[in-house]
């Protein structure tokens, strides 16, 4: 990851919490992964919601309205093509 990458993940999390303070290793541990996790979140989110608008995953959503995700199993030689074509 390049310094401004990491940089500008710092100064997210210090925006966020204005009284933080801790080691280089907890600034890495916390700080930098958790900012780093909050935007995989958000990616992962989308491509989720690709794939089932795609077919190749099914939504279900469970009392608490949290959602739980399968394969659709009809789809596994759809997927298969997939993911043969891009290895």
């Amino acid at each position: 990851m390049q310094t401004q990458t990491l940089s500008h993940l710092i100064l997210q999390h210090l925006l966020k919490n204005p009284d933080a303070g801790d080691t280089l290793e907890g600034i890495t541990c916390w700080w930098v992964a958790h900012e780093v996790i909050e935007i995989r979140i958000k990616e992962v989110s989308e491509a989720v919601d690709v794939l089932v608008q795609d077919g190749m995953l099914v939504e279900k959503t469970i009392a608490n309205s949290e959602k739980l995700y399968f394969v659709n199993k009809t789809k596994l030689d759809k997927i298969r093509e997939v993911i043969e074509r891009v290895n």
